[in-house]
This record gives structure tokens, C-alpha cells and sequence, in this order.
């Protein structure tokens, strides 16, 4: 097993968990506005606002899909190179 390799995968598979997380923090937050978008008058304030969030929303969630993709793939290069250290033995 190649040790450094597998610190760089944990530190990578940290990383993109870090991500996830401020994304999420940043959805709880756009629900919050998208709340009190529909508590205002049918506006085109409101309406704006609301597709602006829903964007915001869409990109998030776009992104998070990417991060869940490198999380499995850290998670790979990890299995792999620790199979690696027991076929050496």
C-alpha cells in the first residue's frame, strides 16, 4: 500500500464531504428565502427571487452529484491500493 496515495484519497474523500455539507447548509438557506418569497404579494420581485433560488438550487444540486462522484471514486483508489499492499505480501 502506498501511504501517501492513500492520505491523499482520504484528504480528497474529506474534502468533497466538507463540500457537501456547506452545499447543504447553502440549500437550507435558499429554502428559507424561497419561504418567504411565497409569503410575499405575487410580485415580479417575488417571482425573480424565486427562479433565482431555484437556479441557485439546481446548480447546487448539480454540484453535489460531482462531489458524490469523487467521494466513490476516492473511496475506489483506496480499496484498490490497499489490495495492492495485500497482494505484495
Amino acid at each position: 500500500m502506498n501511504t501517501e496515495i492513500d492520505n491523499y484519497t482520504k484528504d480528497l474523500w474529506q474534502n468533497a464531504v466538507d463540500i457537501f455539507d456547506g452545499l447543504e447548509k447553502i440549500k437550507m438557506t435558499l429554502v428559507n428565502i424561497k419561504i418567504s418569497v411565497a409569503k410575499m404579494d405575487n410580485s415580479e420581485e417575488a417571482r425573480v427571487m424565486n427562479a433565482i433560488a431555484s437556479y441557485i438550487e439546481n446548480s447546487i444540486d448539480s454540484i453535489e452529484e460531482k462531489t458524490q462522484f469523487i467521494r466513490n471514486i476516492s473511496k475506489e483508489i483506496g480499496v484498490i491500493n490497499r489490495s495492492t499492499e495485500k497482494e505484495q505480501s
